[in-house]
């Protein structure tokens, strides 16, 4: 048997689901009668939770979703530019935008990883500058401090 010492390398992916995430999963296969007790149970358990009625009196949101998705289909329609490969037409909407908002193009953002590298380049500036030289006072007190002398002489 052969015992010997020596370093390995491994890589490891490995998946685990959070709580909330298998809840959310278990809840969505469930059948609609498990479903229903589900919310009437977490009802009767949790008193912040109300559960709504649905008014006849109020408009069906499913309605004003359908009427916005066919407005909006129509001014995407109004804006889809004839494509005769020239592209004048875009760049005319560009320039005509440019002309109303002079200044939408002109700011410059920085990104995340430029922010950091300005703060990686600080920590490297401050490790590297010169330390402080020792003064005279604290050389004098450090070769003091390895001296073995009485304690009424050091005072």
């Amino acid at each position: 048997m052969r015992l010997s010492y020596g370093m390995e390398a491994k890589q490891l992916q490995k998946q685990t689901l959070a709580p909330r995430m298998i809840q959310s999963m278990e809840i969505l296969q469930m059948p609609i009668a498990a479903l229903q007790e589900r919310i009437d149970q977490e009802l009767s358990e949790n008193p912040m939770l109300e559960q709504q009625d649905v008014d006849p009196a109020l408009p069906d949101v499913q309605d004003e979703d359908q009427e916005r998705s066919t407005s909006l289909s129509d001014v995407e329609r109004e804006l889809v530019v004839q494509d005769n490969q020239s592209n004048a037409d875009d760049f005319e909407r560009l320039f005509n935008m440019d002309q109303e908002m002079p200044n939408t193009f002109d700011d410059f953002r920085r990104s995340s990883g430029r922010i950091d590298e300005d703060g990686d380049r600080y920590l490297d500036m401050m490790a590297n500058a010169v330390a402080r030289p020792e003064s005279l006072n604290d050389y004098l007190l450090h070769q003091l401090a390895e001296l073995d002398i009485d304690d009424q002489v050091e005072v």
